[in-house]
């Protein structure tokens, strides 16, 4: 009897903490609105370049340091600013002169889908925000992508 009696306590206790944490994880996700995205994140290459982030068949530690460099710099300087009127600007720096590509982006909150538009090209991500961390994975993986999402950070 104290046997079951023990066992149950420990089914009670795994259901509740199980539940909280699904209750925790939906809650966090069903918040985020497309406000919460508005401002200006700057990409975090450390996070990025640290753990297991590469798209398959990218080996980072065999690039030449040249591009590891290159990568660096691009990736470091690179912001994302969404304005309320849901256009975008990505800002990056390439060899030492500064980049600026516009377009528009929209996010639906229910799949925590991130559209962004630039020059006719549509890239859509699945998105996580955890205080001022965003996590965008892309849908479509490029054949020729380094990352398989972006970190980024809020300003």
């Amino acid at each position: 009897m104290k046997k079951t009696h023990i066992r149950v306590q420990a089914l009670t206790f795994t259901i509740t903490f199980l539940l909280g944490i699904a209750a925790f994880t939906n809650t966090a996700d069903a918040q985020t609105t497309s406000s919460d995205l508005e401002g200006t994140w700057n990409t975090d290459y450390q996070k990025m370049i640290n753990g297991s982030n590469f798209a398959s068949g990218f080996d980072f530690s065999a690039q030449p340091a040249q591009t590891k460099a290159h990568m660096k710099e691009t990736f470091e300087s690179r912001t994302f600013t969404f304005n309320a009127d849901q256009t975008v600007t990505v800002a990056f720096s390439v060899r030492g002169n500064s980049k600026q590509v516009d377009g528009t982006w929209s996010y639906v909150a229910s799949n925590r889908l991130l559209t962004i538009l630039i020059n006719g090209a549509s890239v859509e991500y699945r998105t996580t925000l955890q205080g001022s961390a965003l996590s965008m994975e892309p849908l479509v993986l490029e054949a020729n992508a380094v990352f398989k999402s972006l970190s980024l950070t809020k300003n």
